[in-house]
Parts: C-alpha cells; structure tokens; sequence
C-alpha cells in the first residue's frame, strides 16, 4: 500500500503521535490499533521491511527534498494540513 493510498481521508492522518487509535490514543504505527498517523509513522507503516533504512531512505529522502525541513516538524506545524500532506504524497507517488 502506498501512502497515498492510506491517507484516503482527513482522520487517516494525525499529528503530534507516529500513529494513534481512533480514539485519540497514541499506540506505536505498528499496533493493530493504530488507524491514524503522521508522515513518518505512514512510511514505516506503508515501505516495511527488515532494515527500515533500505525502504525508507529513498522515500524520506524524495520528502525532504521537496519539503525542506525535518519530516517530524513539517507534521507537525500548526499551518500542516491534511490536504497539504496528502498533495505531496500524491506528488511525490508515494
């Protein structure tokens, strides 16, 4: 699953937490709870894999080079949206 794929609404993405359950809980992204999260809680949900850094290194690195600044602080600013994440996921094809 990409990325794009899993932010399929607004209350698939999160901030403040890697991931969190439905009810606001934060859980770690792998937890079967967990229904909600942020940019990188997304990657190592959607590029799994044994050394994390194989997968995620090239999609982090396509992030960063169009946002900019660190993945966790773009999550996280007050001006971050939903729409803003999920335009850039479909950008990059993610």
């Amino acid at each position: 699953m990409k990325i794009k794929e899993l932010f399929s609404s607004a209350d698939k993405w999160t901030q403040g937490a890697t991931a969190r359950t439905a009810d606001e809980i934060v859980v770690p992204y792998v937890s079967p709870a967990a229904v909600k999260f942020c940019l990188l809680g997304s990657i190592l949900k959607c590029y799994p894999t044994r050394n994390r850094e194989d997968a995620m290194g090239p999609i982090l690195g396509k992030v960063q080079n169009e946002i900019k600044m660190n993945l966790m602080d773009f999550n996280d600013l007050p001006t971050t949206t939903f729409e803003t994440v999920k335009a850039l996921v479909e950008k990059l094809d993610i």
